[in-house]
């Protein structure tokens, strides 16, 4: 009876435990903050490396630290893959400042499938401006895990750059988890992207922007492209779209929409929605008050 119960708990966690990774790519060893988070970045399919210019900066790219103006701090709350009343949890909380020619910051985020399965990740990133137009940064990143009543703790490091060869155009790039794991003999397979943005119209109302993303480990190759928009109907108030093509071969391609706003006190607002198919619906919400 104790053995059956155990297997149902273990399935259960798995199946917990492969809905989460999806935001990342299929169970070889991979976490669910791979995925990334914030409305802003989601509402924008995560096409998000040559932007990261909000409080989710630090999970796509840690060079978009360096460009950050003043102390911030921000945060984000999750509903993962709704599907009628089923949804997984997923938040984060991150603040930053200027230091010494360096952008510092600091991100937790929790993610949790009911009483089966919850993991958590903490982030510290510093970032640098080497010239006017190159950004480097680096996040190292502590990882918990637990599935049913066992549990796990590793390290992770990202690194990132970005380019703008001009006001309109910015390139970016970014390692994440290089050398990470999480328990004994589980490695965490690196991400590797690729990305640019681009302005349009007056003021670069009109920004889109692209990401490829490659995987590494025991099995390389291509992991995802994202593309998306972002327009800004007047300076507090910006409409965004993107869509994300079949992640790890799944057949699945996502869809995201999003509305940001911001105030002239410093506070910007952000909501997203993403359609992941026979997965569900996921919503995001986002805020960051910049002082």
């Amino acid at each position: 009876m104790i053995a059956n119960k155990r297997t149902i708990a273990a399935v259960a966690a798995a199946l917990a435990v492969a809905a989460l990774s999806l935001l990342a790519f299929p169970y070889e060893g991979s976490i669910v903050f791979q995925g990334g988070q914030g409305a802003k970045a989601l509402g924008m399919a995560g096409a998000f490396t040559a932007l990261a210019d909000d409080a989710s900066a630090a999970l796509w790219n840690p060079a978009g630290l360096a460009l950050a103006e003043g102390v911030w701090l921000g945060g984000s709350a999750s509903s993962l893959f709704n599907a009628g009343d089923i949804g997984v949890p997923f938040h984060c909380v991150a603040a930053g400042m200027p230091a010494g020619g360096f952008g510092l910051g600091f991100a937790w985020a929790y993610a949790e499938a009911g009483s089966l399965y919850n993991a958590s990740m903490f982030a510290f990133t510093a970032a640098t401006s080497v010239s006017s137009v190159l950004s480097l940064g680096a996040s190292f990143k502590l990882y918990t895990e637990r599935i049913d009543d066992e549990s796990a703790w590793g390290l992770g490091l990202d690194a990132g750059l970005l380019f703008r060869p001009s006001e309109s155009v910015t390139l970016g790039a970014s390692a994440r988890d290089l050398l990470a794991n999480v328990g004994e003999g589980q490695a965490l397979v690196p991400i590797y992207t690729l990305g640019a943005a681009l302005g349009l119209l007056d003021g670069s109302a009109l920004t889109l922007s692209a990401d490829v993303s490659f995987r590494g480990g025991e099995r390389p190759g291509l992991d995802e492209v994202r593309a998306g928009c972002e327009l800004r109907l007047v300076e507090a108030l910006a409409l965004r779209a993107g869509m994300t093509s079949a992640k790890g071969g799944d057949g699945i391609a996502r869809y995201s929409f999003g509305i940001g706003a911001r105030s002239d006190g410093g506070l910007l607002l952000d909501l997203a929605v993403v359609s992941e198919g026979p997965l569900g619906t996921s919503y995001v919400g986002s805020v960051m008050w910049k002082f």
